[in-house]
C-alpha cells in the first residue's frame, strides 16, 4: 500500500487517534509517576498540534470525490470535538471528554472511508 493513497491517509489518520487517546487517557496516569510525564500531560500546546496535523490528514484522506458522505459528516464531527476541547469550551473540565469523543469519532470514520473505499472502488456508483 503506498502511503500517498487516500487509503494511507486513513491509516494514518486512526493512528494519529490512537496517538491523542494515548495522550489524554494514558499519559495523565503515568504522570503521577514522574514529574516531566506531568508537564507533558498538560501541555496545552500539543492539543493544537494534534489539530492542526489531524485537520490535514483528514481533509486529503476524505476529500477524493468517492468518499462516502457518511464518512465526511463523521470526520467533521470528530474534528469539531477536538477542536472545541483544544479551545477549552465551554469549560477546561470537558476537554478529556471531548477530545477522547472526538478522537474515537474521528478515528471511525476513517475506518469506515477505507472499508467502504476498498469495498467500493473509486468510481463505483455505491461510494457515491
Amino acid at each position: 500500500m503506498k502511503s500517498s493513497s487516500p487509503r494511507g491517509y486513513d491509516v494514518a489518520a486512526c493512528s494519529l487517534s490512537a496517538l491523542c487517546l494515548a495522550h489524554c487517557l494514558v499519559l495523565p496516569l503515568a504522570a503521577a509517576a514522574s514529574p516531566f510525564l506531568a508537564a507533558a500531560a498538560d501541555a496545552e500546546w500539543m492539543h493544537w498540534a494534534l489539530v492542526a496535523i489531524a485537520l490535514p490528514v483528514s481533509l486529503i484522506a476524505l476529500s477524493p470525490a468517492h468518499t462516502p458522505q457518511g464518512a465526511r459528516i463523521l470526520a467533521g464531527t470528530g474534528l469539531f470535538c477536538l477542536i472545541i476541547a483544544a479551545a477549552g469550551f465551554p469549560t477546561h473540565s470537558w476537554e478529556t471528554g471531548l477530545s477522547v469523543t472526538g478522537a474515537v469519532i474521528l478515528a471511525g470514520a476513517h475506518a469506515y472511508n477505507a472499508r467502504q473505499t476498498a469495498i467500493h472502488p473509486k468510481g463505483s456508483a455505491a461510494c457515491l
